[in-house]
């Protein structure tokens, strides 16, 4: 029986149980409620050099080809991620920060909804990928997750939490995780280097891995939320399937994959924008 995949369309994000029928996709209507179904079985197909496609082709698909980049991609500009970008950024028109800072209550209540999305356990350890200045690593700390994070922000890492100044870097540790967590992150990098990104994460995660991204309602296109097209660093511009399609293609048959529009208590804007928020859920089987 083949793996499914299951995208929900509706903000609920409610998840079936489906097996069986060996297609690409499935519409299925459920009164008001339609749900895609993308299968994770991909067919063998005759490549060039003889390999299947269940890697390669997904691989090949997900490059330039497959999400476009802004033409302005980056601009070269050099460490984007600077004090403008998170303190003055709707000011200077980088990005959507103002003032970035620990807010207690709802960086705390972001953390426990973590842990109950990821099935975290006391003790267990976690990445934040694209911690920025901690806040998350040290809310995770403060409810007994062994939590560290990552961030290629010099400056966000330089200036992080005090709390956590031990616990951030903008060197990846050479270890593994049991959770791997990364919001708002993937969509900054180039394709290419998502895909690698979501490769090593598999490599490196020992549980569950969290990716939540924002989405374009075509490839290519406007994100669905208008918020989105101000940060200038946005370099990846997909859909839900094209995100999903990704993840499949670097989980192998070692972790099963789900994608949905909407977990609760996890980004509120994916609520109040429907369809503008990608949450790819990825378990080791």
């Amino acid at each position: 029986m083949h793996r499914p995949i299951l995208i929900d369309l509706t903000p609920e994000s409610r998840l079936l149980p489906w097996g069986g029928a060996d297609l690409w996709s499935v519409d299925i209507c459920l009164g008001e409620t339609k749900l895609l179904l993308i299968l994770a079985h991909v067919r063998e197909l005759s490549l060039s050099e003889g390999r299947s496609a269940s890697t390669d082709g997904l691989r090949a698909i997900s490059r330039l080809d497959r999400l476009k980049v802004k033409s302005h991609r980056h601009q070269q500009m050099q460490s984007p991620y600077t004090e403008d970008y998170f303190l003055r950024g709707q000011e200077t028109g980088v990005s959507n920060y103002t003032d970035y800072r620990w807010l207690e209550e709802p960086t705390m209540e972001l953390a426990r909804n973590v842990i109950k999305a990821m099935d975290i356990k006391p003790g267990e350890t976690f990445l934040d990928f694209g911690c920025a200045r901690g806040y998350l690593v040290k809310a995770m700390r403060r409810l007994g997750v062994v939590a560290e994070g990552h961030d290629t922000s010099e400056w966000a890492v330089q200036n992080c939490d005090p709390e956590v100044a031990e616990h951030v870097s903008t060197s990846l540790w050479d270890h593994r995780w049991n959770h791997i967590w990364s919001k708002d992150t993937l969509e900054h990098l180039h394709p290419n280097d998502a895909v690698e990104a979501i490769s090593k994460f598999t490599k490196l995660a020992e549980r569950s891995i969290l990716i939540i991204v924002p989405l374009c309602a075509e490839r290519g296109g406007r994100y669905v939320r208008d918020e989105d097209e101000f940060d200038k660093t946005h370099v990846i511009r997909g859909t839900l399937s094209e995100w999903l399609v990704i993840a499949q293609g670097e989980a192998g048959n070692n972790w099963i994959a789900q994608a949905a529009y909407h977990l609760p208590g996890l980004k509120p804007t994916s609520r109040r924008h429907p369809c503008s928020c990608g949450f790819i859920t990825m378990r080791r089987i």
